[in-house]
């Protein structure tokens, strides 16, 4: 049986509900999408449909879970992560992430994090509490969000129930890494190393601009103003993108200002880039689930 341990606490966390099945194989029948913004879109149960089915009135007070996709994601690989949650009976936003964000001025990290907090605080949105489910470099857009959160609207950061961070890369050098994630989808090699030395060419030219909010959400997590909710981290060690040393590193300083009991992690000496879920769905679904469980939400 797989349990979940705090990597700080000498204690096993035993299984919730070891009844519940470790995975969720069926998507939700009846699902309403909404484009709130080029890089956001809103996923829900169709409460109508679902309430005539389970004669369960909808809560307004649903939490809504900020899903920051990783860098290509395909719709498709989003939606599992998603029906995780819709089968909570959650709502799931899902912020994109785009190569646009990250090489961009104009279409930068700090663009689609502030209409992210736009959104929380808009009337359908802003009493809401908050799951967060980072992918990658889906940790910077979060991360800068947080910095306007701080800045501006600091009580808001109370809604944020707990941060779970996939495949992190919580470092402002991943950004150097980032061409090889992007040549994937070119066909030969010699057209994967052109465009990356084009792309590493470019950001070394623009590294000013481009670092500017790297460097900020980086700050946010290495001082420990991200929200005041228990953490969980899933990782693999051969992971070429989000260093396995770097979020060790991490960890401990979370736990410096988060305290033992409130950092959890489940890694695998191998797995894939935001693909723990596929190679290992049993012990993910488990780590998640027992996480979730806990939250009082």
């Amino acid at each position: 049986m797989f349990q979940l341990k705090s990597i700080f606490a000498n204690r096993l966390i035993p299984r919730i509900n070891s009844s519940r099945p470790s995975i969720v194989k069926v998507s939700l029948r009846f699902i309403k999408t909404k484009t709130l913004d080029n890089d956001i879109v809103l996923m829900k149960p169709d409460s109508d449909k679902l309430n005539e089915e389970t004669n369960e009135p909808s809560s307004i007070q649903t939490p809504l879970v900020l899903m920051y996709s990783w860098l290509m994601a395909k719709p498709s690989h989003v939606r599992k992560y998603a029906d995780i949650y819709l089968n909570r009976g959650y709502d799931v936003m899902d912020v994109k992430l785009r190569a646009k964000h990250m090489l961009s001025a104009k279409h930068s990290y700090t663009n689609i994090s502030g209409k992210v907090v736009d959104i929380l605080h808009s009337i359908d949105h802003r009493d809401r509490p908050i799951i967060v489910h980072c992918f990658s470099g889906g940790v910077v857009t979060h991360g800068y969000m947080m910095h306007i959160l701080n800045t501006r609207y600091p009580t808001t950061k109370s809604r944020i129930k707990c941060e779970i961070l996939d495949s992190p890369t919580p470092r402002t050098d991943y950004i150097l890494r980032m061409p090889l994630v992007i040549g994937l989808g070119l066909p030969t090699r010699a057209a994967r190393r052109l465009l990356g030395f084009l792309l590493t060419g470019y950001i070394k030219a623009r590294k000013r601009s481009i670092m500017a909010p790297l460097q900020i959400s980086e700050d946010i997590y290495w001082t420990g103003n991200m929200s005041n909710g228990p953490f969980l981290l899933l990782y693999s060690r051969d992971d070429v993108m989000a260093d396995a040393k770097i979020i060790d590193e991490f960890i401990k300083v979370c736990r410096e200002f988060r305290g033992e009991n409130e950092v959890f992690s489940k890694s695998w000496d191998k797995s894939t880039h935001v693909s723990h879920l596929h190679h290992h769905p049993i012990e993910y679904m488990d780590a998640l689930t027992q996480f979730l469980d806990k939250l009082d939400i």
